[in-house]
């Protein structure tokens, strides 16, 4: 017996001498203890991802996964779910396994259009497919990009029910958040500043008027289902809400199957600011600095950068406090992205909406601050935690978004087969693409050919490299153009080097 009591005794000295060498806490008691535990029984182990994008977005996770497998030998094996015009992309040549999800799109049965016919939809929305195909492949995770379902929670409630971990927030959040006015009703809690709004959805024309003299014009009338910049009315007079009331509820209706609308009051000389957030399960949310996407054509970003080139350090971190708050109040895990307006003329800034998702222009914060987002994504999701402290910015980075468009035909698509396409190198370049010579851009799919960021230590390093990048890149898709010729515009325009653009520019 006492021999016995000796050497459990003497293990355990030896135990906390070690651990104090590591400088480590001994965690045999008390909350720390508690912590641990739960993070142990919460971290997650899988293999079998499927990979619910297709294109550029598909390309980058699989490069953030393969880095993980040679790393730390995870063993990881992506499963790409494609339709018939990517068979012989760069994303289900790079796959572990494919899986034939059809054509672009199918005809849901379940979605009723106004005659009774079943309405059109992407493929990567054809969920009772999709989820049959989750149980013969095995599938044990799934990461859903930016696009086609990354915002959708009837996705994540399905991965739910089969116990698939979803790589992003749970449904509950994402409903939450999807919804414009209970983001609004969120970021009101939380005690972020929120531009003047209805405080509710309208119930009538008549109620929208008796508000709208309250709030004063102009405004916005919006659909709270609304996204993408999509399902958005700019009325100036009484008058032009009254014409446009019930055409905006219709085609809301149409687009989203909700047609609740609000109003909210217009800033009309805004500058698009968002904060990239991170946020564990045990409680701790970062803010990853933020970025500038004020320069936007159809309400559609076109450049990003990061930092804003506005903002003072003391704005910067107010308003990434409010993301942090946001997303505490929500409840939030994984990345995401809180976006805000600041009125160019008073400074005042005003939040705008939370994206549930990785951003298509999430690469300017790995830029300056060093950070694989996308790996990020999944560790988190498997139950790791984020570091006590945020990896700080250095630098500036500017991304342009290159689509295969004709501005000379107001920027129509110009799908076809690449014939020639010529990556930049150089210092402080990056480019994300899905595509190589000799591939197709489909005509179902969007345009973008790469995404390009330039990197500098300062604003106008990265803007000249971005430019000189640009320049030599080599774009040439069957009989149509690229728009790197307007990109190039915008970049040598003094409006945009002094950093004097808004969202209407």
């Amino acid at each position: 017996f006492f021999y016995f009591i000796f050497l459990l005794y003497y293990n355990t000295l030896c135990y906390v001498i070690k651990s104090l060498k590591r400088k480590e806490s001994v965690p045999f008691f008390g909350m720390e203890a508690f912590e641990k535990r739960k993070a142990k029984m919460k971290k997650r182990r899988f293999q079998r991802i499927g990979l619910l994008n297709r294109g550029e977005p598909a390309v980058r996770f699989i490069q953030a996964i393969r880095d993980m497998n040679r790393e730390e030998g995870y063993g990881f094996k992506i499963i790409a779910f494609y339709t018939y015009p990517d068979e012989n992309s760069l994303f289900t040549s790079w796959a572990d396994e494919i899986c034939l999800i059809g054509p672009p799109q199918f005809e849901d049965p379940n979605d009723l259009d106004e005659f009774g016919k079943p309405r059109r939809k992407s493929s990567y929305l054809n969920y009772p497919f999709l989820q049959q195909k989750f149980q013969e492949l095995q599938i044990e995770a799934v990461w859903p990009g930016w696009g086609f379902a990354a915002e959708d929670p009837q996705l994540v409630e399905i991965c739910e029910k089969e116990n698939i971990l979803f790589i992003g927030p749970s449904s509950e959040v994402m409903r939450r958040l999807g919804d414009k006015i209970s983001s609004k009703i969120i970021a009101e809690k939380a005690g972020a500043p929120v531009t003047p709004w209805s405080g509710k959805a309208l119930e009538s024309c008549k109620e929208a008027q008796e508000i709208g003299r309250k709030l004063g014009y102009p405004l916005a009338l919006k659909a709270s289902a609304g996204g993408g910049g999509r399902g958005i009315r700019l009325v100036f007079s009484e008058e032009e809400l009254v014409e446009v009331f019930d055409s905006a509820k219709s085609e809301a209706l149409k687009a989203f199957g909700d047609d609740r609308m609000f109003l909210e009051k217009m800033v009309p000389k805004a500058r698009h600011i968002e904060v990239q957030i991170g946020a564990d399960h045990y409680g701790t949310i970062h803010a990853f600095g933020v970025r500038d996407c004020s320069v936007q054509r159809r309400n559609q970003k076109i450049i990003e950068e990061g930092p804003s080139p506005v903002l003072s350090k003391d704005q910067e971190e107010r308003i990434c406090q409010a993301a942090v708050s946001i997303a505490k109040e929500a409840g939030y895990t994984n990345l995401g992205t809180v976006e805000f307006l600041l009125d160019a003329s008073t400074k005042e800034v005003y939040f705008m909406e939370m994206n549930t998702r990785l951003q298509v222009e999430h690469p300017v914060t790995e830029m300056i601050t060093g950070l694989d987002l996308v790996k990020l994504q999944v560790k988190i999701a498997m139950g790791e935690s984020l570091p006590k402290e945020k990896p700080s910015t250095r630098g500036h980075a500017i991304e342009v978004r290159l689509n295969a468009e004709d501005g000379e035909q107001n920027f129509a698509p110009t799908p076809g087969k690449v014939l020639a396409f010529q990556v930049p190198t150089g210092p402080g370049i990056r480019c994300d693409t899905g595509i190589r010579e000799g591939d197709m851009i489909p005509m179902d799919f969007d345009s973008m050919v790469a995404k390009i960021i330039g990197y500098g230590a300062t604003r106008e390093e990265a803007r000249a490299r971005l430019d000189r990048a640009l320049t030599e890149s080599v774009v040439l898709v069957g009989d149509g153009t690229a728009d790197k010729g307007y990109l190039l515009e915008i970049l040598r325009n003094k409006e945009f080097q002094e950093a004097r653009v808004t969202t209407g520019w």
